[in-house]
């Protein structure tokens, strides 16, 4: 098993590194999914090769200078499973505008629309045969002796998110294009696009249920 160790901030050969790389895998595990009420606590980086950071940002009010440098490249793609929550927290607790970024489990429901199952579980398991052990999921990741299960599955998280980028893309390229004309490949921009808005408009507290729905446009 790889050993994974905490860091204060990307390292100067990782940001050089993942720098002139077209796309890295980013997560974060938080406090809890309330916007203000809680806050970011690790970041993970991490490539193809296997490459992993594991960044503590619990008790920060910004971001470690070269982990900003890297998630506003905006020569880099950051990839991110479910980005609406990391991205959102990114902004309100740490000051980043990830940009620009892609989304698997959007790209997933775009395309994969043969199943419901769309979690990053669901994804690794099909697509690489592997099955991610997701106890560590809810526990205490503001703890500072946290363990080798949970920092190896914080590092779960972005280990395979480049490879599920690349065959949702494949996916998505194969797809025929709609009677529009619209390839879903152009669906997938607008998708981020509209995930970045959908973002604007909670952390402008228009979230309305669990903070992350928005009804603004709903006939009631």
């Amino acid at each position: 098993m790889s050993e994974y160790h905490l860091q204060e901030d990307l390292t100067e050969d990782q940001l050089a590194l993942w720098s002139k790389l077209p796309e890295i895998a980013v997560d974060t595990e938080l406090h809890g999914l309330r916007l203000v009420r809680d806050q970011v606590l690790l970041v993970q980086v991490g490539d193809a090769r296997g490459n992993v950071a594991l960044v503590r940002t619990s008790g920060r009010s910004d971001c470690p200078p070269r982990l900003r440098k890297l998630l506003e490249d905006p020569q880099v793609l950051k990839l991110f499973h479910f980005a609406t929550s990391d991205i959102a927290f990114l902004r309100q607790s740490l000051g980043v505008r990830v940009a620009p970024f892609f989304c698997t489990r959007a790209a997933s429901r775009l395309v994969r629309t043969y199943t419901q199952a769309h979690g990053l579980k669901d994804l690794v398991r099909e697509f690489l045969g592997i099955e991610l052990d997701k106890q560590m999921q809810q526990t205490d990741w503001s703890r500072q002796d946290l363990s080798p299960q949970q920092l190896k599955y914080a590092a779960n998280d972005v280990l395979y998110l480049v490879d599920l980028y690349r065959h949702l893309v494949r996916m998505l390229e194969a797809r025929p294009p709609l009677p529009s004309g619209i390839t879903a490949m152009e669906l997938a921009a607008k998708a981020m696009e509209a995930l970045d808005l959908h973002v604007e408009f909670i952390l402008a507290g228009y979230g309305a249920g669990d903070g992350w729905r928005i009804d603004l446009f709903e006939h009631v």
